[in-house]
Formats: structure tokens, C-alpha cells, sequence
């Protein structure tokens, strides 16, 4: 499954962009001028700049490392050549790059953000210095709770709570690596280089992205990757960047070398923690069995929660429903990390069980009779049941409907960037 279907199914249509990289650029001049027309680029002026000139460059839509950014970043350096920028006290103005997640796999997300979490502190140098702790562009060394967050994510992911991928804008937006953008625009938002309009110094820090997603993509785990780390230690950074990406990371804005090793074994943990939440990583784009009921069974069940009679008054609608609520529950029921497969009627009793409080609002709002006092209440597990004893799947249908959703005014607007 990739992170584009995943969002889609949960929270409905998103336009998915095939390019990979998107850009903002902000920019602070020393005149005013009225910015001409672009063919890849949207202008707007940005109030929260600094200077007779504060406007913002943004990508009209995702381009493709190569010649797609180099054609956009060229047509925004020949358009804008005679324009003098503020060189001076710019800590303002920053370069933001979107990383299109929609189009890869979940195993390719875990990847990036173990990567992300080993290499920030190498981007962070490479940056600036006034981006060391900046409080627009925090990395994790000085915000835990994006770490938190990420694991949030992969949490998600793995249990399918996709609900926890909608985060408070502004609670997050101000984070090195803006998780917030994922549920808003399907991309990872970089905040932390500084602002420049030297478009080969954006190339380079665009480029050293394309080599962490190309990285990601590989046929390799989280779990890969920190083991790669702790045995090959300084020939991962070439594997993962390559030696061109790997010398500017070596050293600080003052070209002189830092200690490389050190700067990642001090964020190793973070992404040691994100490949340790899932115990088999392979397992999340394997395609999925279908666990369907049949329409006997349905019946079956709905008769064993409340009573005789219950299923017939079901419209096509509401039958619908809870054909996908028995999908929902059964799924649930796990073996060897893999779906097991389930005999509809040997464990019709522990699916019922289960699948309590989803027939429950369906089956009254029918205008079903009050159904008897539940299940695992009243009625004893099967001598088969193992583990799926009726307290258990009380339990596994509490922990769903206890779970927090946000409030809508919870979510905050949009940034604009």
C-alpha cells in the first residue's frame, strides 16, 4: 500500500502529483519590483518578510529531480536576475522542500524517516549556522515530540488507526521535518535550509534528498538500515548520499570538518526507535486477505447478538455496513503476524463478540428491539476459542471506540506554505 492510498481511503480524494519535489522560496530585496510572469512558479508577497520586496516563489506543482527542477530553478535565476537581494540579516527567509511521499510504499516512508532522523544533524550543519536551533525550523535534538510524532505515524500505519495522521498545524509546522504537510498535502515538508537564492546551492540541497528517497526505495527495512549503520558506520553516509553529498556534509559552513560520526551516533536512537515499532516491515505492503462474511453468516451473527429476526429488517445499506464491520473486526485477529485465516462459523461466536459495538448502532437505528445483554457478558467463549475469549474481544472493541479523535477545531487552518 502506498501512503497516497492510504490517505485516500481514509480521508478521501487528494490529488496526487506524479513529481517528487516541491519548492518554496523565500526572498527578501533591498527595492521594491513587481515580480514577472512565471511559467513554473506562483508569487505571492509574504507579509511575515522583511524588506521592500518580500515574496515568496512556489512551485505551481511537484517537479522531478533533473531536468524538470533545473528548468525551474533556471527560469527563477534568469527572471529575477535583476533584482538585488538583502544579504544581510535574512534569518527570516528560509527554502522549504516538499518530499512527495504519495507515490511510495509505506516500508519506503519508514526508511526515509529512519534515514532523516540519522542524517539531521549533517543537514542542520550544512544548512547555516543561524539554522542551529532555529525556532522555525526545530530538529528533533531540540523538539523530542516530533520524534514522538513520527512514531505516531508509524504506529498508525501499522495498527491501521489512520485517524492519527491528521496533526494540529500549528502544534507541528515549526518542526525541522513538518510532519503536518503528510495528511495536508501528501508530502514531508524540510524546513531547515536557510534562505538563499543561489540556485546550485538548492540544487545540492534538493540532490541530497533525491539520494535519501532513492535510499529508501531500495529492498531494505528500517531494521537494514540501523544494522548497516552499527557495522559499515562512515561507508553508509557514501551508500546513502553518495560521495559528492557525503563531502558537503562533512564539513560546516565554514568548509571546515566536523566530526561525523559523533553527529549521528547522537540522533542513532531516534532512528533506531521508528525501524524497532514494527516487527516485520515486509508484512505491511503484502497484499491482504480478504476475511468476508457470507450473508448466512451475517445473519447468523446478528441473530446471536440480538436475537431472531434482526438481520431481515437490514436494508442493502445498513447490510453493507455490517459486512464491513465483520471485514473490520475479523482483521484483527492475528497469527504468526500475518491474517489468519478464519473458518466464518467455527468463530462466528468470537467475531460476534467482537463485532458487538459496530452491529450495535446499525442494527438499532434499523429499529431492531433492544438487543439482549451482551455477549461476552452473558454467553461463554467456545471451548476453540484460545485467546479470543470473549473478554478479550470486549477488550479489542473498547480500545477502538476509546480512541481520540481530534476535533475539527483541534486541526487549525492551513499553512500557505
Amino acid at each position: 500500500m502506498t501512503i497516497g492510498q492510504l490517505l485516500k481511503d481514509y480521508r478521501g480524494n487528494m490529488k496526487n502529483h506524479k513529481g517528487s519535489f516541491g519548492l518554496e522560496i523565500e526572498t527578501q530585496s533591498t527595492h521594491a519590483y513587481e515580480p514577472k510572469q512565471f511559467t513554473f512558479w506562483n508569487v505571492h508577497r509574504d507579509e511575515s518578510l522583511r524588506g521592500p520586496g518580500p515574496f515568496e516563489y512556489v512551485l505551481k506543482a511537484p517537479l522531478n529531480w533533473g531536468e524538470q527542477l533545473d528548468a525551474a530553478l533556471d527560469e527563477f535565476k534568469e527572471k529575477t536576475s535583476t533584482v538585488k537581494w538583502m544579504t544581510k540579516d535574512t534569518w527570516t527567509t528560509s527554502v522549504h522542500v516538499h518530499i512527495n511521499m504519495m507515490n511510495e510504499n509505506v516500508v519506503t516512508f519508514g526508511n526515509f524517516l529512519t534515514t532523516y532522523c540519522l542524517l539531521e544533524n549533517l543537514l542542520v550543519n550544512f544548512a547555516g549556522d543561524d539554522r542551529q536551533s532555529n525556532l522555525f525550523c526545530l530538529p528533533i535534538r531540540d523538539a523530542q515530540e516530533n520524534h514522538s510524532t513520527m512514531m505516531r505515524l508509524i504506529h498508525a500505519i501499522r495498527d491501521k488507526r489512520y485517524q492519527h495522521f491528521e496533526l494540529n498545524v500549528n502544534d507541528h509546522k515549526y518542526a525541522g521535518l513538518n510532519l503536518a504537510s503528510l495528511y495536508q498535502l501528501g508530502s514531508l515538508e524540510c524546513r531547515l535550509m536557510g534562505g538563499t537564492t543561489d540556485i546550485e546551492r538548492i540544487k545540492d540541497w534538493v540532490g541530497m534528498f533525491q539520494k535519501i528517497v532513492e535510499f529508501s526505495r531500495k529492498d531494505i527495512t528500517p531494521k537494514d538500515i540501523v544494522l548497516a549503520w552499527k557495522t559499515q558506520n562512515i561507508k553508509l553516509l557514501n551508500d546513502i548520499v553518495g560521495s559528492k553529498y557525503k563531502n558537503l556534509l562533512s564539513v560546516n559552513s565554514k568548509k571546515e570538518p566536523i566530526d561525523v560520526v559523533s553527529e549521528i551516533e547522537s540522533n542513532f536512537w531516534y532512528g533506531a526507535s521508528i525501524a524497532s515499532l514494527v516487527k516485520d516491515w515486509n508484512a505491511l505492503i503484502e497484499p491482504e486477505e480478504d476475511i468476508l462474511p457470507t450473508e448466512e453468516l451475517l445473519a447468523k451473527l446478528a441473530k446471536s447478538v440480538y436475537g431472531a429476526g434482526s438481520f431481515e429488517i437490514l436494508n442493502e445499506d445498513q447490510k453493507v455496513d455490517l459486512y464491513a464491520n465483520y471485514a473490520m473486526y475479523a482483521g484483527r485477529v492475528k497469527k504468526g503476524g500475518k491474517k489468519k485465516s478464519i473458518d466464518p462459523f467455527d468463530h462466528a461466536q468470537q467475531v460476534a463478540n467482537a463485532a458487538a459495538g459496530g452491529l450495535a448502532g446499525i442494527i438499532n437505528a434499523a429499529g431492531a428491539p433492544q438487543p439482549v445483554p451482551q455477549p461476552w457478558v452473558t454467553a461463554p467463549a467456545p471451548a476453540h476459542a484460545g485467546t479470543m475469549a470473549a473478554p478479550v474481544a470486549q477488550t479489542m472493541v473498547e480500545e477502538f471506540h476509546d480512541e481520540e479523535f481530534p476535533d475539527d477545531d483541534d486541526l487549525g487552518e492551513p499553512d500557505e506554505d
